[in-house]
């Protein structure tokens, strides 16, 4: 497991789990997250943080996909992917609220389009459980 840490997806997902705590100015910009994904809906307000801290990623860390040291654009953008995938299944069930949720990130990436190198973020559109075999799988095939 330690020797996993070391690898450049697990660096990644490193990085990017600090960026998620950290605390950014309110950018009324990630307001939006919150006018498209239900509140009311159970764990609906955590996801709504999730959008608005991934908001903040995209529009406020300069050449974060940069900042992998996977060779390619594309492989950058399924490392994130992944990585945001699996913060999604953890926080909710309902896959109902993932359209909106990655509606908003999409439209947050287009207009980054030039520093988020393309990058379209994965709703992979399954269930946890089904996730988990499947990431499981793919980090296996990254490392």
């Amino acid at each position: 497991y330690t020797l996993l840490k070391d690898l450049t997806l697990y660096e990644f997902y490193k990085l990017l789990d600090n960026e998620l705590v950290k605390e950014y100015g309110s950018d009324v910009r990630c307001d939006y997250c919150k006018n498209q994904i239900a509140s009311d809906q159970t764990n609906g307000k955590e996801l709504i943080d999730l959008c608005k801290k991934c908001c903040n990623i995209i529009l406020s860390v300069h050449d974060i996909l940069d900042k992998c040291k996977a060779s390619d654009d594309k492989k950058k953008c399924q490392y994130m992917s992944h990585w945001l995938y699996d913060k999604v299944v953890s926080i909710t069930q309902g896959t109902n609220l993932f359209i909106n949720f990655y509606a908003v990130l999409s439209m947050y990436s287009g207009i980054k389009k030039e520093n988020f190198k393309n990058c379209t973020l994965t709703n992979f559109n399954v269930d946890k459980e089904i996730f988990n075999k499947k990431h499981i799988l793919y980090e296996f095939l990254e490392s």
